[in-house]
């Protein structure tokens, strides 16, 4: 893993740690390069020592841990790489430092939530609530939202995994129908939030990459085998330049896909950044959609355009006038 990338996790945890140590001296256990380039380079801090649990390791600049021991009330012990283990956690308890309270694990391990769980918070900032779902975070992960409104209700064989290492968000709101099989996939720093009462069909997908958002209104209907995807998935660079034309930037333009109120999107369409798609549009089967849509548009084709202005969808086939459509959406399409 590259350094950059461990930097980054680093950073996801030190919120963390600088409540839990509350002044107390910073004990970095192990021989983690990366984290004490963190600690001097970004958050210019030097005052920490550094230890070790094995007596013959202990050197001029890395203390023995029986230095410290049942010294707690002046020391907070960091362990940035080794993986939390009942063993390990004994043998600190018995130096006089607890999980947490006085000792924290980056290296939490994979966490893996089962479907049927209510309700499931951690002490790595980790908050998640959607009982129909199977959760699956990856090790290191923390600063977690996931909160899928009780009133919704959903189908067997859904799935959310979240990447990297957190500070993601996943929010659904009221009345919304999830059916078998919907994923959703959340890297670091990246945001999904859906609106009320809208309809997510089979094997729909939806996948922000880091630091990118994906907002969906409300009254919205995907049907089945649907793809979002905001991001790329793997690194752009210009080979004149050597910049990178797809940072994992929250406030990056391209990182971005905005689909408003009472949106239909055909099975199998694929809906890619940068897409900012206004209310009462509709998106045809297979399409692949990126740019900026105005209201009211049908929108179809590889790559998607506008083939009708001044369209309005009606929630069943049977209906044959247009007051049954919503009077809300029922408006001109304005040019962008």
């Amino acid at each position: 893993m590259k350094s950059t990338l461990i930097l980054r996790r680093h950073y996801h945890a030190s919120g963390h740690i600088e409540k839990l140590r509350s002044g107390r001296q910073i004990a970095v256990l192990g021989n983690p390069d990366t984290y004490i380039a963190y600690l001097e380079k970004i958050q210019k801090y030097k005052d920490y020592i550094r230890v070790t649990m094995i007596k013959d390791k202990a050197t001029n600049d890395r203390i023995f841990i029986e230095d410290i021991k049942d010294q707690a009330d002046k020391y907070y012990l960091v362990v940035p790489a080794i993986q939390k283990s009942k063993s390990l956690l004994k043998k600190l308890k018995d130096f006089g430092y607890d999980d947490f309270k006085d000792v924290y694990f980056m290296n939490h391990g994979k966490i893996v939530i089962p479907r049927g769980t209510k309700e499931y918070s951690d002490d790595y900032g980790n908050h998640i609530r959607c009982p129909g779902f199977r959760t699956e975070l990856d090790p290191y992960t923390c600063n977690i939202n996931i909160d899928i409104d009780s009133s919704c209700t959903q189908s067997d064989h859904c799935n959310i995994f979240v990447r990297h290492f957190g500070g993601s968000t996943l929010k659904i709101g009221k009345g919304c129908k999830i059916h078998e099989y919907v994923t959703f996939t959340l890297a670091e720093d990246s945001e999904i939030i859906i609106g009320e009462n809208c309809r997510l069909g089979h094997y729909l997908n939806i996948v922000a990459f880091d630091g990118n958002k994906i907002h969906i209104g409300n009254n919205c209907i995907f049907a089945k085998e649907v793809k979002i995807y905001s991001g790329d998935g793997h690194g752009i660079f210009d080979t004149v330049t050597k910049e990178r034309l797809n940072p994992p930037a929250t406030d990056h333009p391209k990182n971005i896909i905005e689909i408003g109120d009472y949106v239909w999107v055909g099975m199998r369409a694929i809906i890619m950044n940068r897409c900012l798609m206004d209310n009462s549009c509709i998106v045809g089967a297979g399409s692949v959609v990126k740019g900026r849509y105005p209201n009211n548009c049908a929108i179809g084709g590889n790559p998607a355009r506008i083939v009708r202005r001044n369209v309005v969808w009606c929630i069943s086939y049977e209906y044959d006038n247009i007051s049954e459509c919503p009077y809300e959406y029922i408006l001109p399409t304005e040019e962008l």
